[in-house]
């Protein structure tokens, strides 16, 4: 069992049993009729000199990400299949409007996915930073534990990192080095079995770093535990370590719905916060309207 996964089924009053197997195919679903709703806390640590030079203050927020797709039931995707899904975000950096859209899941990825979240504090979008952070690439395969595989790509101002002088405190330019950095680089550590419905879920442990000593650069890791059998996160602790400036920002992705397979119908009662009731609202008069729409002679694109 791994700490992960023992410590969420603690706190989170689950049970938790070892699984049978030590393989698991491991591909992503996308959602279905029943909405899938996910709250986004954010912590972070600053120093003070960062607050009185920088006027940086330190984060504590929740977020609400929620999802919806047309099948009755949600199961994991097969190859080149991509779903299309609607949906809704409220938070923060919105400023507690609620913003909708369009989501997009293969059996690997689901997005749109900020290419540079794991190195900044923050994006251009809330949306794409919470799915490119608590979402892992998966291999789309039977994956056994222990085994290792390349995640996703980190990418846009990320790479300028790996130009800069890690030992030039005005942030000089190497020339010599590339301006590339690597993917993140994941690991199937433990398979367990949630709840008295015996959920299989898979803990997978991630990393990325700029390439710089980790003291002085920018690293972040993550712990996220996806249903196995419906290929859907359930939960991921990020932290992103910039360490040159002193700065730790933490954020933990919990699936608050009572979907089944989700934390909930496995025994969670989790706090009820304005924010997630209000994107689940937005997400089901959004939903709403587009039927009417079609109804209408509106088809618009379909959605799979």
């Amino acid at each position: 069992m791994t700490p992960t996964l023992a410590s969420l089924a603690e706190a989170r009053g689950i049970s938790v049993a070892p699984a049978t197997t030590q393989v698991a195919e491991l591909r992503l679903a996308g959602p279905g009729a029943c909405p899938w709703v996910y709250r986004i806390r954010v912590d972070e640590d600053v120093p003070q000199r960062m607050v009185e030079i920088a006027h940086r203050e330190a984060e504590r927020s929740i977020a609400a990400l929620a999802m919806v797709g047309e099948e009755e039931q949600s199961r994991p995707l097969a190859d080149g299949t991509v779903h299309v899904g609607a949906f809704a975000y409220r938070g923060p950096r919105t400023g507690r409007v609620t913003r909708t859209g369009e989501i997009y899941t293969s059996a690997a990825t689901i997005g749109p996915a900020s290419p540079n979240a794991a190195c900044f504090d923050r994006s251009w979008d809330p949306v794409e930073d919470a799915l490119a952070l608590g979402w892992p690439r998966l291999p789309s395969r039977l994956t056994a534990v222990g085994e290792s595989f390349l995640g996703a790509s980190v990418e846009g101002r990320c790479g300028r990192l790996a130009c800069l002088d890690p030992t030039d405190e005005q942030s000089g330019v190497a020339y010599e080095r590339p301006c590339v950095v690597p993917s993140w680089q994941e690991r199937l550590v433990g398979i367990a079995e949630l709840g008295p419905s015996r959920e299989r879920v898979a803990e997978l442990n991630g990393t990325w770093s700029d390439g710089h000593p980790p003291e002085r650069g920018v690293w972040s890791e993550r712990a996220a535990v996806i249903s196995v059998d419906r290929g859907r996160l359930l939960h991921a602790e990020v932290t992103i370590h910039h360490n040159a400036l002193g700065i730790t920002r933490t954020i933990e992705i919990d699936a608050v719905d009572d979907c089944p397979g989700g934390l909930v119908a496995l025994g969670w009662q989790p706090p009820e916060t304005p924010e997630v009731a209000q994107t689940l609202a937005a997400l089901r008069g959004e939903e709403a309207a587009d039927s009417a729409r079609r109804r209408g002679g509106d088809h618009g694109q379909d959605r799979h």
